[in-house]
């Protein structure tokens, strides 16, 4: 989680990275949900939440099987529990805008067609040239 890597243990026991995502990620790894392709997607903080750091938008990323990532999705705020249904929609919790946010999952493991799924309750308000947030939703 600190460290932002993704291990694998192997047959024999062995644990080493299988993806490093300390150039796309901003804060802490978080939750994670593997699909039916082998992809895991990843969420952070995106900010220091233990440092009494500042809400920021996060990214998602995207583990490929052979360990290659990507962003899969950005400007989440707190991306933080996640589903795939089995119709293919992917639904994260963005737990500080108090929203579900759905994308459809394309056959390379893209997220396309963002949408708000459930606004739980309303979102805090922006504020400031990176648009963070001044108040948690929930708080």
């Amino acid at each position: 989680m600190k460290d932002r890597r993704i291990l694998r243990r192997s047959p024999d026991g062995r644990v080493g990275t299988h993806a490093d995502l300390t150039e796309l990620t901003t804060g802490h790894v978080n939750d994670m949900i593997v699909d039916s392709q082998g992809r895991a997607f990843v969420g952070d903080f995106g900010f220091d939440l233990m440092g009494g750091g500042t809400p920021a938008p996060a990214s998602l990323v995207r583990i490929n099987p052979d360990g290659a990532a990507s962003v899969a999705a950005e400007d989440l705020w707190f991306p933080n529990g996640m589903v795939i249904t089995d119709d293919g929609t992917f639904i994260v919790a963005e737990t500080f805008a108090a929203r579900f946010t759905a994308f459809d999952v394309q056959p390379d493991g893209s997220l396309d067609r963002r949408r708000i799924w459930a606004q739980v309750q309303p979102s805090p308000e922006a504020s400031g040239p990176t648009g963070s947030a001044s108040s948690r939703a929930g708080s």
